[in-house]
Parts: C-alpha cells; structure tokens; sequence
C-alpha cells in the first residue's frame, strides 16, 4: 500500500476516494453536529431552539469564511504543485496558515463585539439574546 497521495499521477476515481469522501463524512458529522444541537436545544425551552435558529447563520458565515480561505489556499498550492515550484507550494502553504489565524482572530474579535446588536437587528426578545450569546460566545472561542 502507498501511504502517499500523488495529485499528478494517480487515477482521479483512486483520488476521489481518498480525499472527496473523508472530506464527505466531515462534513456529514459536522451537520450531525448541528442537529443534535437542536434536538437537545428544543428538549431545554422554545427560547434555547429559538436561540440556536437564531445563531445558525453566523455559524454558516464563520463556516463560509474558513471554506473560503482553505479553497484559496488550496488553489495556490496546487497550482504550485503543478508547476512543481516547491518554493511557492511552501510560501503559499505558510501564508494560507497565517491568513487563516488572521481571519479567525478578527472574526472572533467582530463576533463579539458584533453580536449582541446582530441578534438585537434580528427581533431576537431578551432571553434569547442572552441564549444566542452563550452558544455563540462558545464558537467564537475556537
């Protein structure tokens, strides 16, 4: 068996395999994540579901702003990879780290500060502010 992965050289199907179905299944669990949230969420009170509706899109917005730093990233790489520029795979592999660190700090810092008036903005009542902080404060903390 061949613990390394070829992206120039090995069939496309073997690749799909190895690298589009883990992938797949993270992504699965992470949306398995979310549900068993929401189920215990509703057991608690309508305000705790009501709370985690109401977090769901800033979820999907940190989500959206990771996916779109690693793709970036990834396409870089690759390109390098193709150029067979080691050079420029290992710039562009540092930079995407940095740049992914950068992000997640200011979206932590605008999170927090940001959110009790965003869920305010959405008609969210006291309590589920209170509610939609507590969830969110946890994510925003890594």
């Amino acid at each position: 068996m061949n613990p390394t992965l070829s992206l120039t050289k090995d069939p496309i199907p073997s690749l799909i395999k190895k690298i589009a179905i883990p992938a797949s299944v993270g992504t699965f669990f992470q949306t398995m994540f979310n549900i068993v949230d929401t189920f215990f969420a509703g057991k608690i009170s309508p305000e705790a579901l009501s709370a985690l509706a109401k977090s769901f899109p800033i979820y999907f917005i940190i989500i959206a702003a990771c996916v779109g730093v690693t793709v970036g990233g990834t396409s870089l790489v690759a390109n390098s990879i193709g150029e067979n520029n080691k050079e420029n795979i290992l710039g562009y592999f540092a930079h995407t780290i940095i740049y992914a660190v950068l992000v997640s700090i200011l979206i932590t810092i605008i999170g927090l500060v940001f959110s009790p008036s965003l869920f305010a903005l959405m008609g969210s009542v006291d309590e589920v502010i209170v509610l939609s902080l507590k969830y969110t404060n946890v994510i925003f903390a890594g």
